[in-house]
């Protein structure tokens, strides 16, 4: 070893100050009493023995004064069988105990006091399913300390049998389980290739017979997988749910018949050019002028305004249902074969203590989907519009026919029907020399409609009416793509949805 390697050696280690403060708050949290840890493996019977024998040692490192075995307080405390949701008549008890004797739960040293995660290390997500089925089977009397579930809940079975059981007998009794219960979510399943994430972790955990359980930590796990290709996949799953719903299509009709009712009037509203004059004269406006200005910037045909229709399919209540029943269920995602045991059909919600929270049935969107989408949301970021970097001419020859497919986008239409007429290849280089996209071209070519006299007027008239046509069998077309509707709506007005954020609370939440 040379004489610079061994002096480097000898330096102390440097932390990023960030990191130190990380480690330093979680070493803090770590010691700090919560009053989940007394529910915690053995903790609240030894909890007791310890106050009674004048054992508690403080965060300031001296013990607390003996506590009596006929108190009152200590009595209504033992009788807890489970941790006590807050704001409860027996979270009050515990909390009564706590303040009379200790002052506050942070001034119980937990790790002193032996109350902290032992050398077993704390279970995560598929180690408590795995602790789980072999408590189950071991109530059943089958064959529990063996196979793929044992091996993987044998170095915490020492320190956790206690809330194990607890939860095996919850869920003996809770779930009718009267058989093996096998551990399914330490695999991966094959995923639809249309879907875009990759997390292939089934949503199933536990399986029994038909139950297909989704396990889910109280206050802790969450449905959904974390990143952007997955909640868009999940979003896009949605899309096609609805698509087919009887009440999302007809919102979906609504929207597209409102769309195309804007188009329409933007040939007919008042002069465009008097009333931008107006508004931009700076002189205070009657209000029938300042009427006239907010129709008239009401009706162009812009990404805001698309937007906003598009919001208000994705808000609706029943579109979140299927937004939620999928993150739930993993319909869509897991619909391949060899991936049938991977979608859920039961949600469990538990507690390290030992007892379940909360459970739902995965019915139906209607209902489970409902119960889900009470206390979640998303939102949905979109971009719109076509590109407006290119020569627009250069995108279509002469000879072009234009077929009626989904593939046709409203950019398409507008395009193809102004490179018709020399008219119109006059107006697409004047467009383009703006840097205008296809939304904007169109509101300039509806309000020439209203602006232009004579001969250039029906040019233009020709080429609107063109277009207007050409839109309306495209939404008659989209309108008959079944699943596909919204899909096809999007491609056609060249939105696509770039990230879905999503926020919950509750004992279902997806993230």
């Amino acid at each position: 070893m040379s004489y610079r390697r061994a002096i480097e050696q000898l330096r102390p280690v440097r932390y990023p100050k960030q990191d130190v403060q990380e480690k330093v708050q979680s070493f803090l949290t770590e010691a700090t009493m919560k009053p989940d840890d007394f529910f915690k493996r053995d903790n609240q019977k030894e909890f007791i023995k310890k106050a009674i024998a004048g054992q508690i040692i403080g965060k300031d490192g001296k013990k607390f004064p003996a506590i009596s075995s006929r108190d009152k307080k200590l009595s209504a405390f033992r009788k807890l069988t489970d941790e006590p949701d807050k704001g409860s008549p027996e979270r009050a008890v515990m909390d009564d105990l706590i303040k009379t004797y200790f002052g506050a739960y942070s001034k119980i040293d937990k790790i002193a006091n032996g109350f902290s995660t032992p050398s077993s290390g704390s279970p995560k997500g598929e180690d408590w399913e795995s602790l789980i089925a072999v408590a189950v089977n071991k109530i059943n009397k089958l064959k529990w300390n063996e196979g793929l579930e044992w091996e993987r809940a044998q170095k915490f079975w020492a320190d956790y049998e206690s809330p194990s059981m607890k939860l095996g007998n919850a869920f003996v009794k809770e779930l009718k389980i009267k058989g093996k219960l096998s551990q399914l979510g330490s695999s991966t399943a094959p995923i639809n290739p249309n879907w875009k994430g990759t997390n292939k972790t089934p949503k199933t955990d536990l399986i029994y017979g038909k139950q297909k359980i989704s396990l889910k930590k109280f206050g802790g796990s969450q449905l959904m997988s974390a990143g952007k290709a997955e909640s868009i996949s999940t979003f896009e799953a949605a899309m096609g749910m609805y698509s087919i719903d009887k009440t999302g299509r007809q919102n979906v009709n609504n929207v597209m018949n409102q769309i195309e009712k804007r188009m329409g009037q933007l040939s007919t509203a008042t002069t465009i050019t008097r009333l931008e004059k107006l508004r931009d004269s700076g002189k205070k406006l009657s209000k029938a002028d300042q009427a006239a200005v907010e129709e008239m910037e009401g009706l162009q045909l812009e990404a805001d305004f698309l937007n906003k229709k598009l919001d208000s399919l994705f808000q609706d209540q029943t579109f979140k249902q299927y937004f939620c029943w999928e993150a739930a269920t993993g319909q869509t995602k897991f619909n391949v074969k060899g991936s049938e045991n991977a979608i859920s059909n039961k949600l469990v919600v538990f507690k390290e203590s030992g007892s379940i929270a909360n459970t739902l049935a995965l019915d139906s969107p209607n209902k489970a989907g409902k119960t889900i989408a009470g206390k979640n949301s998303f939102y949905v970021s979109f971009k719109t519009g076509g590109s407006k970097s290119k020569p627009y001419l250069s995108l279509r020859t002469k000879g072009f026919k234009p077929k009626l497919t989904e593939q046709i986008t409203f950019r398409d239409i507008v395009l193809e029907e102004l490179s018709k007429s020399q008219y119109g290849q006059n107006f697409l280089i004047e467009s383009e020399l703006e840097q205008l996209d296809e939304f904007q071209i169109f509101n300039r070519l509806a309000n020439k409609v209203k602006g232009v006299a004579g001969t250039i007027k029906n040019a233009v008239k020709n080429i609107y009416t063109a277009i207007m046509k050409r839109v309306t069998q495209a939404f008659n077309y989209i309108k008959s793509l079944g699943k596909r509707l919204i899909e096809g709506l999007m491609n056609f007005l060249g939105v696509e949805v770039t990230d879905v954020k999503v926020s919950g609370s509750g004992d279902f939440a997806l993230r």
